[in-house]
């Protein structure tokens, strides 16, 4: 029995059926938001840098913008591009319980300590190399070590920040970049007022603090449960971190290394006047483009992968070492486990699946914690035959849609019949379904909706 399933959602997540919002609708609605409080936030920027101008003069502005450069370019390089990498450790760990996220957030928060305890070191150590460099002599090394501080309390504020990023509170990302915004021109103003240039490093200090606890503020309204961590998963969780944290750190020291250098030509070829006017203009341009960004990491998380039948994983428990085994999702999606009996895997993401055991556990073990990883996803393939370069079966490693499918298998052959694709489906019933494409509208780009993502075990069917 057959019957046809016409599709009108822009994408299905793989594995699971069921519609899920873009990319490109998250980004556009992240930046919505986040758009509603960037007005402000140019406005207050505007403030700061204008009092700072009036009490110090343009080469206050200057100094101001040489010691938040110095202060950015070793953020970026103690922060080895990590939690730009933990927004996909965040946002993975919360597709499954609460216990999963507090250990995600366990380990970024102390990888955030141990970083920025490190970075406050080496620019302590640094300072007279750096005011050499900056400056031209060791004048200013003790205002450098001052600003060190700075670096520390930065980096644990970004594992408070990363944490809000990857579970996607928008709201509460604008509310906090607004009320940071105004404590940091109510404190800089205070402390030029009071110092005068000298008061620019404490100011630049007080913001990082001030930074921090607002972030904590937010990041502790989000209850998670205190847990305790195995060795194996704080290396599992550094593995992720690390995992595309090379990319974000070179793009990142490209960044803020070409401001620091370029502050530094202004200062050498000109003078510290100019180098303020640079400043004020580039800060006016960066607060947008920050929030822009910002926006972007919250809504640019990728799906998480959900398995499949025939998917192979791995078991752990720590401590547990008889129970360590390595078992297959079964055809009817479930898999089995000492003392648990059989589980529902097909569908859930592996997070999930170590939440489940984890829960069944308790009954035999104190605080399980438990391990899956996802040694080989056989179960994720989808079938393209007929009129194609080169039919056969092709394991997805990631969300892939008709027209990636039929480009895994070479293409068209001159004879298809590209207006009369079908997908073929199978239900929960054991009957299939039939989801109609054209290639011929999806091509011209006028029917691109029904250019769905696949789901394991799918026939793509070109006559």
């Amino acid at each position: 029995m057959h019957k046809e399933v016409h599709v009108h959602t822009r994408h299905i997540r793989a594995g699971s059926g069921k519609p899920v919002e873009s990319a490109y609708g998250q980004i556009l609605r992240s930046s919505a938001l986040m758009g509603e409080s960037s007005l402000l936030v140019v406005l207050i920027g505007l403030i700061r840098i204008k009092g700072i101008a009036l009490m110090a003069g343009p080469s206050g502005v200057g100094l101001w913008g040489i010691y938040l450069s110095i202060a950015d370019l070793v953020q970026t390089l103690a922060g080895l591009g990590i939690f730009s990498s933990g927004l996909r450790q965040v946002a993975a760990a919360a597709g499954g319980s609460l216990r999963d996220l507090a250990r995600t957030v366990w380990v970024l928060r102390r990888v955030a300590l141990v970083l920025g305890g490190l970075g406050t070191v080496l620019l302590g150590l640094m300072a007279g190399p750096v005011a050499r460099w900056t400056f031209g002599d060791e004048s200013q090394a003790g205002q450098i070590i001052g600003l060190s501080l700075a670096i520390l309390l930065r980096l644990l504020a970004e594992a408070q920040t990363t944490l809000l990023q990857g579970l996607r509170r928008v709201d509460e990302l604008a509310r906090l970049t607004i009320v940071v915004a105004v404590l940091r021109t109510v404190s800089s103003l205070a402390w030029v007022q009071i110092r005068g240039v000298a008061g620019i490093v404490p100011a630049l200090v007080t913001l990082a603090a001030l930074n921090l606890l607002v972030s904590a503020w937010y990041g502790r309204r989000i209850p998670l449960p205190r847990v305790s961590v195995s060795p194996i998963r704080i290396r599992q969780e550094i593995a992720g971190l690390l995992r595309l944290a090379p990319a974000f750190l070179a793009s990142g020291l490209m960044v803020m290394g070409t401001a620091y250098l370029t502050r530094l030509m202004i200062l050498d070829r000109l003078d510290q006047q100019a180098a303020g006017l640079y400043q004020a203009a580039f800060a006016l341009a960066w607060l947008y483009v920050s929030l822009v960004l910002q926006a972007l990491l919250v809504g640019a998380a990728e799906p998480v992968y959900r398995l499949n039948p025939g998917d192979r994983l791995a078991i752990q428990v720590w401590h547990e070492d008889k129970l360590d085994t390595k078992t297959t999702v079964l055809p009817d999606g479930t898999l089995s486990f000492p003392l648990t009996g059989s589980l529902l895997a097909a569908g859930k993401t592996v997070i999930e699946v170590e939440s489940e055991l984890e829960t069944r556990l308790t009954h035999y073990l104190r605080e399980p914690e438990v391990s899956v990883r996802l040694i080989a996803a056989r179960g994720n393939t989808v079938y393209v035959t007929g009129e194609v370069a080169h039919p056969g079966a092709y394991v997805m490693v990631r969300p892939v849609d008709i027209l990636q499918a039929l480009s895994m298998a070479g293409g068209l052959t001159p004879y298809a019949r590209k207006h009369r694709i079908l997908v073929l489906r199978r239900e929960t019933s054991g009957s299939f379904g039939r989801i109609p494409f054209d290639y011929g509208e999806a091509e011209t780009g006028e029917a691109l909706h029904t250019n769905i993502v696949l789901k394991g075990g799918d026939t793509v069917l070109v006559p």
